[in-house]
């Protein structure tokens, strides 16, 4: 009889151990998921304000072309050429806010997905401390069982 109470005295504490470490490596994993969501929306943003940049120099590369092209005259007295140049200027911000707006928006989604992953962690520490405390109190119904 000493045994079987032994054995099972290793056992639940085996199953208490193996509990708490698959808890603590899951909400490792998760941690480190939450962690890269979060690198990702900081590379989200830098990416937005990347893209907005390029639009705003191609805009201006073509505005100076046009300005380069109207050799002879002052393309600022021509009604027409403002307007083709309030036009390019004004398409151009269109698409640089446009390329921030996106950003924002996935960053948003990164970030969202890095809270929920910590949450998901602090859910698996705590199912791996009610693991063990099962394990446990399993045990101590085998042994009352053998006493």
């Amino acid at each position: 009889m000493g045994w079987e109470i032994a054995l099972t005295v290793a056992s639940s504490a085996f199953k208490a151990f193996s509990a708490m470490q698959a808890g603590k490596e899951e909400a490792r994993a998760a941690q480190i998921q939450a962690r890269q969501a979060e690198l990702d929306a900081q590379s989200a943003e830098l990416r937005g304000r990347d893209e907005a940049l390029a639009v705003r120099k191609d805009a201006w590369s073509v505005r100076m072309g046009n300005v380069a092209a109207a050799r002879g005259y002052d393309p600022y007295s021509s009604m027409s050429w403002l307007a083709v140049d309030d036009d390019i200027e004004g398409e151009a911000e269109y698409a640089a806010n446009n390329a921030v707006l996106n950003a924002e928006n996935d960053r948003d989604r990164f970030l969202t997905n890095a809270s929920l992953q910590r949450e998901k962690a602090s859910s698996a520490r705590r199912s791996g401390i009610f693991g063990a405390a099962g394990a446990l109190f399993s045990g101590g119904i085998k042994l009352a069982k053998l006493n």
